[in-house]
């Protein structure tokens, strides 16, 4: 079906449509992530420019600091990974969205899951 058509079926924008094409180059514990609100849409859509490689340090890290990136700091790591210049050691200070101070560490609050934010 083309993704005009698709588009015009939907509620979503051709915009939104291409957004969600584009989650399926995530690996599958980030697009869990998305899935379950952890990780906002656009940001996880710049994600999905990183390599397979770069996507699973970044879940690591993002796991162990109980933080995600946010859309600033996710195209920042689209645009070094473009250049083949992003370092894959990732550090707390590259993942840190909707901080919250807890014992002097920087974590993120989970977001509620709402069903119009699930997808599939």
């Amino acid at each position: 079906m083309p993704l005009q058509l698709r588009a015009k079926q939907s509620v979503d924008s051709r915009t939104q449509v291409q957004r969600y094409i584009r989650l399926t180059e995530l690996i599958p514990p980030i697009l869990q992530m998305v899935d379950e609100g952890q990780i906002a849409l656009t940001p996880a859509v710049e994600l999905s420019f990183l390599t397979k490689d770069e996507q699973e340090n970044l879940r690591i890290t993002m796991e162990s600091e109980n933080a995600t990136p946010s859309l600033s700091q996710a195209q920042r790591m689209k645009k070094l990974s473009r250049m083949g210049r992003l370092d894959t050691s990732f550090h707390a200070s590259d993942v840190t969205s909707t901080p919250r101070k807890t014992e002097g560490v920087t974590k993120k609050e989970p977001s509620p899951v709402r069903s119009e934010q699930r997808i599939g």
